[in-house]
């Protein structure tokens, strides 16, 4: 076993509970020690340390609270997400919707898709097919997104389902006065 002559497994963890003080270097014309200009680079070098690690620990709550902000902001986004999971299902849910509510039923719950099918609209060709069957998996995510700019505060699902109630509606209404129903 190799000795070593200045290793004392017993004053390391003393010596490291000591508070360490910072040297002062000064440069050139530093004041001796014991002076009271020395003492008061000291206090101004203390103060250095203290404010450097102030401003570290506010660093360090400003990101948390960035992070935090960040959660919540994202966590606003919940009609989208909601509107991606239903556009998913809705071809699904506009066979089932025209097979249970044949008259009314897609013009309630797809406007905007029955809205594009209208000759009204002038389309032709491809895009005649293809704007209403983008709309058909657009319309949920979309009317997510619109309720979620509208809404100013807490998002809740009642003001959600209110703002696309009445968005629906609207757009019902619409599609009944191009259609020739309401005049």
């Amino acid at each position: 076993m190799i000795w070593n002559r200045g290793h004392n497994p017993q004053a390391a963890p003393r010596a490291a509970l000591a508070p360490k003080r910072p040297e002062v270097k000064l440069g050139k014309n530093a004041p001796a020690p014991g002076t009271p200009g020395y003492s008061l680079a000291y206090i101004e070098m203390m103060w250095k340390v203290e404010m450097d690690a102030a401003i570290a620990r506010l660093h360090r709550r400003l990101e948390l609270e960035r992070k935090r902000l960040t959660r919540q902001y994202w966590a606003r986004f919940w009609p989208v997400a909601v509107g991606i999971v239903v556009a998913c299902f809705a071809p699904e849910l506009r066979e089932m919707v025209d097979l249970l509510f044949k008259p009314w039923g897609l013009g309630l719950v797809f406007p905007f898709v029955i809205l594009l099918e209208r000759p009204e609209l002038h389309l032709h060709g491809t895009l005649a097919t293809a704007l209403p069957h983008f709309m058909l998996y657009a319309e949920f995510p979309l009317e997510g997104l619109l309720a979620k700019s509208i809404i100013v505060g807490k998002v809740t699902p009642i003001a959600v389902l209110g703002r696309i109630a009445c968005l629906h509606l609207l757009a019902a209404t619409l599609l009944l006065m191009v259609s020739g129903a309401i005049m």
